[in-house]
């Protein structure tokens, strides 16, 4: 029996040699994993930010597109709702069409309206606002002394 208890002890202390092998195998496949896990998510931050970065740029070109499209969608309204004749623009005054004017003749009265964009909302309402504010440029009773002047009218949006 002693013999077999020694025996034993031998097993045992086998036993939890091999464990504590497993252990630093396991707890080294870990400390590989979570660096592979931060690895990972750096990756995915630095891909997230350049998607950022990239994002900003189709922005400011799909702002500046749907502005552009305002602005020919309200020289069409005045075109088509007015009658003004001579019509010359949209041109823009800035690059991302945030501001741009149009020169016409209304009523045989030369006519000049600058259009700013402070802040981009849906496209609809921008084109109400602004359809809006322009009838109520048009419908402005023009005094006599001013009749062969350009006359000059700026419209904001949102309004001041």
């Amino acid at each position: 029996m002693l013999h077999y208890g020694a025996r034993a002890n031998g097993v045992n202390y086998w036993v939890e040699s091999c464990m504590s092998q497993v252990l630093r195998a396991v707890n080294a496949v870990n400390a590989v994993n979570a660096v592979n896990a931060v690895n990972a998510v750096n990756a995915v931050n630095a891909v997230n930010a350049v998607n950022a970065v990239n994002a900003v740029g189709e922005d400011v070109t799909g702002m500046a597109d749907d502005l552009r499209t305002l602005a020919l969608d309200l020289q069409n309204f005045l075109v088509k709702y007015h009658h003004i004749t001579g019509i010359q623009g949209p041109t823009p005054l800035s690059t991302e069409w945030r501001d741009w004017e149009l020169y016409f003749t209304h009523r045989g009265l030369a006519r000049h309206y600058i259009y700013h964009v402070q802040r981009q909302d849906p496209i609809a309402t921008m084109y109400q606002a602004l359809r809006a504010d322009t009838n109520g440029e048009l419908l402005v009773r023009i005094p006599n002394e001013q009749q062969n002047v350009l006359l000059t009218n700026e419209i904001y949006y949102p309004a001041h």
